[in-house]
């Protein structure tokens, strides 16, 4: 899979994530951290990366509805510590594999996903 870190997600993840066979990058590789979140939705389209966040902003559907971009993943956990969050990515990334996140919001919480379509 293709992802794009946030500037607010962990970013040890990027190593892990890599350790898995996945391609990561993230804002700080590009230098695009702090700028807009349309900016960086156009880059992850662009790029056909899924984007992986902390930012409950881009759970917003009428701002980025879900058919504009490669897919977003929103952290919601009640622990958002980088050992919680890097915990719930480890338990999840298997199940992410099996979801068509491309076009689509998909909410992570501490015990399921929710999907939103288009």
């Amino acid at each position: 899979m293709r992802f794009k870190l946030d500037e607010n997600f962990p970013i040890s993840a990027q190593p892990w994530l890599i350790s898995q066979g996945h391609d990561c990058h993230s804002v700080f590789d590009e230098n695009i951290a702090g700028g807009s979140d349309v900016q960086l939705l156009e880059i992850c389209r662009k790029e056909k990366r899924h984007l992986v966040t902390l930012d409950m902003d881009f759970a917003d559907i009428v701002a980025y509805p879900p058919e504009a971009h490669a897919g977003i993943i929103v952290f919601r956990l009640s622990k958002q510590d980088s050992a919680s969050v890097l915990g719930r990515l480890r338990t999840l990334i298997g199940h992410l594999q099996s979801i068509p996140l491309a076009g689509h919001l998909a909410i992570v919480n501490d015990s399921r996903v929710r999907l939103r379509e288009p």
